[in-house]
């Protein structure tokens, strides 16, 4: 761990950071939550969001044993430190790591559980920008299951973070947006979005989201039917690529343009 970055960060801070750095620079999240531990912190809050931003970026790197078991841990010592200052029912610690554990085990497919710990998040969520975040992915799953929420309110969110300068956010929902257009087979939409969020992802200077939004494209082109142009956006895209679990996606994406 790079003690520089313990001792002046506050729990609020500490929200931001972590929320921010696995997904602007893995290579940066490694260095920073998978090169020691928390034991330089004397605050029971930040040490339950550091080991929740090591657990999000062992998922990043495709670890999911050891990305779901600091979750669970980073869960004990913020509902530990809830109950020692009495069960307040507003704690941004308690919520964000709730939030981190719902984002898990959605990528993962277990949606109910992720829908549940969306709304644990939600009941203890106290900041404007933790509640918009956990408010977006509740209604992107609502419109995924097709259980309530609409493309226009999706359409809404991408204005909003673009509005608040909520940059990951603003690619995120792009992304997501573009992977639901494609589930419905309507590759133009999703194109279009890709390629928009592309241009913002460049010009933000994400190169780790960027390298991600271009697996999508690539993926989205092959199920076009563009094989040739798929496979060279797969075999640029492997080369220098930091996140072993990314690669190893971009290596199996291409295998299916050949398959």
């Amino acid at each position: 761990m790079q003690k520089s970055l313990i001792p002046e960060k506050k729990t609020n801070e500490w929200l931001e950071f972590i929320s921010r750095l696995g997904l602007i620079s893995i290579d940066e999240a490694r260095k920073v939550f998978l090169s020691g531990d928390y034991t330089q912190l004397s605050d029971m809050g930040q040490k339950s969001l550091y080991i929740a931003g090591k657990g999000k970026t062992l998922s990043l790197e495709g670890n999911l044993i050891g990305s779901k078991m600091s979750l669970d841990e980073a869960q004990l010592l913020a509902e530990t430190r809830n109950a020692e200052q009495g069960f307040p029912g507003k704690d941004e610690v308690l919520a964000y790591v709730n939030y981190e554990r719902a984002v898990f085990f959605e990528k993962h497919g277990e949606f109910f559980n992720g829908l549940s710990s969306y709304r644990a998040a939600k009941r203890s969520a106290e900041s404007k920008t933790l509640n918009a975040v956990i408010d977006y992915h509740i209604s992107a799953h609502e419109l995924e299951t097709g259980s309530g929420s609409s493309i226009a309110e999706s359409e809404s969110w991408i204005k909003y973070f673009q509005q608040h300068n909520m940059r990951v956010m603003h690619l995120l929902a792009y992304r997501r947006l573009a992977k639901y257009f494609r589930g419905k087979r309507d590759y133009q939409s999703s194109r279009d979005l890709l390629l928009k969020s592309l241009d913002l992802g460049t010009d933000y200077n994400y190169p780790f989201i960027v390298e991600q939004i271009k697996n999508s494209y690539g993926y989205l082109i092959y199920r076009m039917g563009g094989i040739q142009e798929a496979r060279e956006v797969f075999k640029g895209l492997s080369e220098g690529l930091l996140s072993k679990y990314l690669y190893s996606t971009v290596l199996e994406n291409l295998t299916l343009t050949y398959y």
